[in-house]
């Protein structure tokens, strides 16, 4: 969300900032505003792949719980521990 602003905040200071004769400083801006916005795009590429390793572990988890379950006669999930949702 904050590079989301960041990058809003960048561009409309871009526009804001032009001059339409199509000088250097709006080329130079223009670079500028590609560069953030590629470097979102690595954040953005890196983020991903946190998620999807944190999604193959949460299987190896939920697996493991569910062969521990079987073993002691349980069932999966276990019922008697409430569900509290993250704040």
């Amino acid at each position: 969300m904050r590079h989301r602003i960041a990058l809003f905040a960048l561009i409309v200071g871009a526009v804001a900032g032009c001059d339409m004769t199509g000088g250097a400083a709006t080329t130079q801006l223009l670079y500028d505003t590609q560069d953030a916005m590629q470097q979102l795009r690595s954040e953005l590429a890196i983020f991903q792949d946190e998620i999807d390793s944190l999604r193959r572990d949460l299987h190896v988890q939920d697996s493991l719980m569910r062969d521990l379950a079987n073993q002691l006669g349980r069932p999966f999930p276990v019922k008697d521990v409430p569900f509290i949702p993250p704040s």
